[in-house]
């Protein structure tokens, strides 16, 4: 089946579609969440770019932003509350508890509010200097503090672990102990791969680029039905039909 869209704007759309079959009184609703862009977003993200369709795909739905105007910058690092952003507007895991303090986050800055929802979520905890609470929401955020934040929304978390030990990964020996659970669930699910020599680069820090493709991802799997959570399945539609 073949449904023009030629008509519709760019932009973020939900097309519900009713079938039935010849002498039938039975219909079925399709629903679907799409992002239809006809134009680059970005001039440094021309469609050859690897991570193109991840990046427009979570830009036209208000997930990310360009640095400046007309451009993403896809291969700067991405700091803990950037990412933190974008996995809250992504996942919308449910408040668990009440939100923590953390003494290097002032009172009104613009990630305010969603390192509240991701604390309430249980996205984070933080970690202590001095006794005191800290978040460091200025410091370039790691593959696995990335990758720790995912496998702990509702949507992962609520995966059984797996029982065995999960082969391929090189360099297991350098992830932190913290993260090790982390890490073998989002391998075995398939929410996440390693580099081609086998490993994970735990310590690696996180691109603009990386981090679309990692939320896409996320908001794409399989493993859960259409519409749940706040995306849903999503596509792009470049050529004004979707099939």
């Amino acid at each position: 089946m073949f449904l023009n869209v030629e008509p519709l704007k760019d932009g973020p759309h939900n097309i519900t579609i009713f079938t039935s079959r010849p002498n039938s009184d039975n219909q079925r609703m399709i629903s679907r969440d799409i992002l239809i862009n006809r134009n680059d977003s970005f001039s440094d993200v021309p469609q050859s770019h690897w991570a193109h369709d991840d990046i427009e795909r979570l830009h036209g739905f208000g997930i990310i932003e360009g640095r400046t105007v007309g451009s993403f910058q896809p291969d700067q690092l991405v700091t803990r509350q950037e990412f933190l952003k974008m996995l809250v507007m992504t996942a919308k895991s449910e408040a668990k508890q009440q939100s923590l303090i953390f003494t290097d986050v002032p009172t009104e800055p613009w990630s305010k509010p969603y390192i509240d929802r991701g604390s309430s979520a249980g996205l984070i905890d933080g970690e202590f200097s001095s006794g005191r609470r800290m978040f460091y929401p200025n410091r370039t955020i790691t593959r696995l503090e990335a990758i720790a934040m995912m496998a702990r929304t509702d949507r992962l978390s609520s995966l059984p672990q797996p029982h065995e030990s999960i082969p391929g990964i090189e360099d297991r020996s350098t992830i932190q102990p913290w993260g090790i659970s982390f890490v073998e669930k989002l391998f075995y699910y398939r929410w996440i791969h390693g580099y081609d020599d086998h490993t994970f680069r735990p310590d690696v820090p996180l691109t603009r680029a990386e981090a679309a493709t990692l939320l896409t991802s996320f908001t794409h799997d399989s493993n859960f039905p259409q519409n749940e959570g706040l995306l849903g399945y999503l596509n792009s539609v470049h050529n004004g039909y979707i099939k």
